[in-house]
């Protein structure tokens, strides 16, 4: 016959009428158990300052009914999820580190399958060096008047993609094997932005140009992407004068008339021609500076001049 146990509240009750006197038979009758539970209760009680019972042998749990319920709905919400990433996902949530192996038997008791990451055999040094060989051994052929080189082992249609890339652009095509067109740089990752300052129109616009060749970007896609060069007040001026612009060299013209004030180029003119070499400045460096100059004017200075 199993032991009888009692939840809670009536070892509370308990508790509370053997303090008022009443006697262990009394108690065991209202509590409608044997006298041995009651004696059992009051014995832990005294002994440990509460009735509840304590752990009664057997291994604890690495982790609580609750939390078992949070591994088995992040794996179902998650199906491809490995038992180490489960574990990941516990630890962020709980605080908590347990081994993957818990997380396994967790699993498998609500009959879950822990996922396993893909693994394939390794290769010896004799297999590398002989899949490298085969791959580096390749039959060219000539095709058409365009003198490109293919390998035979590449699929028709990728060799009429890159005769077309190459009519298209043959300065821009490469001939080796695995490479492709150079891809433009997206504009938004150019971490550039115009601040609206008179002093910096023209080495924002520098910036731009040079950014714009070195990563394949057209003036088309410039133009496209412009409003992420702005921020602020002149995000703002952008998109006031964005409809009544069709390109990129109007755009900067604008630009120019808007935040330049209306007699730059006399200043700038000015400057020129009280600018000397110093003491201190090598040749090549004064010819740069007075270039860059002449680069802000409307109208540049006669070579002659």
């Amino acid at each position: 016959m199993p032991l009888q146990r009692l939840h809670s509240v009536q070892l509370e009750q308990l508790v509370r009428w053997t303090n008022e006197g009443f006697s262990q038979e009394e108690v065991a009758r209202r509590l409608n158990v044997s006298q041995s539970v009651v004696s059992r209760a009051w014995t832990r009680y005294l002994a440990t300052g509460t009735p509840a019972y304590g752990h009664e042998g057997g291994r604890e749990r690495a982790i609580t009914r609750a939390q078992d319920r949070f591994i088995v709905l992040t794996a179902r919400q998650n199906p491809t999820f490995t038992a180490s990433r489960i574990n990941s996902r516990f630890r962020q949530a709980s605080g908590r580190t347990i081994f993957s192996q818990t997380i396994r038997r967790r699993l498998h008791a609500a009959h879950l399958r822990a996922r396993r990451r893909a693994t394939h055999p390794r290769l010896t040094a004799e297999q590398r060096a002989s899949r490298y060989r085969d791959g580096s051994n390749h039959t060219f052929t000539l095709f058409g008047g365009e003198s490109v080189r293919v390998g035979r082992h590449l699929s028709v249609c990728n060799i009429i993609i890159r005769v077309q890339q190459f009519e298209q652009a043959p300065w821009v095509l490469d001939f080796d094997f695995g490479s492709t067109l150079q891809k433009s740089f997206p504009v938004y990752k150019w971490n550039v932005k115009f601040d609206g300052r008179v002093s910096s129109v023209f080495a924002f616009l520098e910036t731009v140009d040079e950014l714009c060749h070195s990563r394949n970007v057209s003036k088309e896609e410039l133009f496209i992407s412009a409003v992420e060069l702005f921020s602020g007040p002149t995000l703002t001026w952008f998109r006031s004068i964005s409809e009544n612009v069709k390109d990129w060299n109007s755009l900067v013209t604008l630009l120019k008339g808007h935040y330049l004030p209306h007699d730059y180029d006399d200043r700038l003119w000015n400057e020129i021609k009280m600018r000397t070499q110093g003491k201190n400045e090598l040749v090549h460096e004064y010819i740069a500076i007075m270039k860059s100059l002449d680069d802000c004017l409307e109208f540049h200075m006669n070579p002659r001049f």
